[in-house]
């Protein structure tokens, strides 16, 4: 990643120096929380737990490792998604809908 998409930084935040955001000089980084052992080690699984949910409130996102899905899964589905966006229009329209019961949704950031 090179630059971190507008519809991620808050309203709210203001930056000093915007080449932190658009892959200037600066690396971007990403928390990253080990899921290892968190299912032996309850002060290990606590710790993962409320650095998601500091990490969540205050940057947005984070990186999971050790969490247990096969890498080939992971692939897979991230071609999948690239596959999907890749279509026209017109083919994912199809899957559009707020209604959040329907078992295949498709729609966009609701603060856009």
């Amino acid at each position: 990643m090179t630059k971190i998409p507008i519809i991620f930084i808050p309203p709210d935040k203001t930056f000093e120096d915007s080449s932190k955001l658009s892959g200037g000089s600066e690396k971007l980084s990403v928390l990253i929380i080990d899921l290892g052992r968190i299912d032996c080690v309850l002060a290990k699984r606590k710790e993962a737990i409320e650095r998601m949910r500091h990490t969540s409130e205050t940057l947005g996102s984070f990186q999971v490792v050790n969490h247990g899905v096969p890498a080939v899964m992971m692939a897979e589905t991230k071609e999948g998604v690239r596959r999907f966006y890749v279509q026209d229009d017109e083919a994912k329209k199809v899957f559009y809908t707020r209604d959040i019961t329907r078992q295949v949704v498709y729609n966009i950031d609701f603060d856009l």
